[in-house]
């Protein structure tokens, strides 16, 4: 069964990304945790190597379209982390517009196939992805 993050577990996330931290809240009983773009490798880092946390497992990344908001971003990607230790799941959103997003394969080898898709699917650029072709 689906848990959401205990305070403690919130506050180490809070106390580790400080301003960095849009919001974190509950919801469908997990924890989404919203970012901007640019600290998406330094939280997936700090949580999957935290010893009181341990999110070292990617279950999922995905994009939605969003062009139907009005703001200028224009796609959502998630990203479906879960730890062994909590028997929990977080994702991590952040929003991005047509700019390129550092790719999280410095963190997680097994997002690759994910971040190809969204890229062909999408046109999402990587930066610094190892292999950011079409797959389809």
């Amino acid at each position: 069964m689906a848990r959401a993050l205990l305070n403690v577990e919130k506050n180490i996330i809070r106390a580790s990304l400080g301003n960095d931290l849009i919001s974190i809240i509950d919801h469908c009983e997990h924890t989404h945790i919203r970012v901007p773009p640019n600290s998406v490798i330094r939280i997936s880092t700090m949580l999957s190597s935290n010893d009181d946390l341990l999110f070292s497992t990617l279950m999922d990344s995905f994009a939605v379209d969003m062009t139907d908001k009005e703001e200028e971003n224009k796609f959502e990607l998630y990203y479906h982390l879960y730890s062994k230790k909590l028997n929990k799941r977080i994702f991590i959103t952040t929003e991005i517009g047509n700019e390129a997003i550092h790719s999280l394969t410095v963190v997680f080898e097994n997002i690759n196939w994910y971040e190809r898709e969204m890229f062909d699917m999408f046109g999402i650029k990587f930066s610094r992805h190892p292999d950011l072709r079409a797959i389809y």
